[in-house]
């Protein structure tokens, strides 16, 4: 039997190996370099998550000490809140409590300023203390104003709600008539005989279809659900007031006329300074 000795076949081999061999522990090393870098980002990130939690908390927390608490708890909004718990308007009182305080401290920081001028500081805090008082009024006189039309939009969602279409006509028809009556009433000066107009969950206690339908209930359609919708109906009414009023009216319409006509009387101001001093 004859047997060829062949080097190159060896050789080959031997490469082959020793290829695999790298392949393998390059695949290996950058497999354990990665699981590294992914378990130090998860570390980094819990680290920078935590610090960034603890240091809002502590900011939180020391403007609801130093801040909030006190003017919440104050005796003159203990006092409001006692008074206007049972008003419909409650949650646009809230909305106004809000807007005070804020446009309080942007008045505070404007006044404590000290990079700026004392009469730019004082304009400016007198200009946002007008401009939250204007902007209250038109957010509750505007609210009154669409306050029945309003009214006319919730109950037309409510016939839908019932499956009635004839809620809606019965509703605003019976309204008609009760202004007709109490015009007749105010100008005979009969004011015992005018009378408050029907609102919609009074109008829906004596519908049928609504009487038809159970107490309480989440899945199926229920008097307590239709209740909270028209409560919601009725904040998305002064959201909606209150948001165009706050941040869309004011700003754009107000706020720039009244800081030309601060900053002007600022110039002014200036200028009569500037004689006075050279007339010395």
């Amino acid at each position: 039997m004859q047997v060829t000795f062949n080097p190159s076949l060896n050789s080959t081999r031997n490469y082959e190996f020793k290829n695999r061999k790298d392949l393998t522990f390059t695949s290996l090393a950058q497999s354990t370099t990665n699981v590294v870098k992914n378990e130090a980002g998860e570390v980094l990130n819990k680290g920078v998550k935590k610090f960034i939690n603890e240091r809002y908390e502590k900011m939180t927390d020391k403007i609801a000490k130093s801040f909030t608490a006190p003017i919440v708890g104050s005796k003159i909004l203990m006092g409001l809140a006692d008074k206007f718990k049972n008003s419909k308007n409650l949650f646009q009182h809230c909305l106004t409590t809000g807007s005070f305080i804020t446009s309080s401290v942007y008045a505070y920081r404007t006044v404590s300023n000290e990079n700026l001028d004392k009469d730019r500081r004082h304009t400016l805090a007198v200009n946002q203390g007008l401009t939250f008082l204007l902007s209250t009024i038109m957010n509750y006189s505007l609210d009154k104003a669409l306050e029945g039309w309003w009214e006319n939009v919730t109950a037309k969602y409510a016939g839908k709600m019932i499956n009635d279409d004839k809620f809606y006509d019965n509703f605003v028809n019976k309204n008609n008539r009760i202004k007709a009556d109490n015009k007749i009433a105010k100008s005979k000066g009969q004011k015992n005989e005018i009378k408050s107009l029907d609102t919609v969950s009074g109008a829906l206690k004596s519908n049928d279809l609504y009487k038809l339908l159970p107490e309480k209930g989440t899945k199926e359609l229920s008097k307590e659900l239709i209740k909270k919708r028209l409560s919601g109906m009725n904040i998305l009414k002064k959201t909606l007031i209150f948001g165009f009023i706050y941040r869309y009216f004011v700003p754009v319409l107000v706020t720039k006329p009244t800081n030309a006509l601060c900053e002007k009387y600022i110039e002014n101001k200036q200028k009569k300074k500037a004689q006075a001093s050279e007339a010395i």
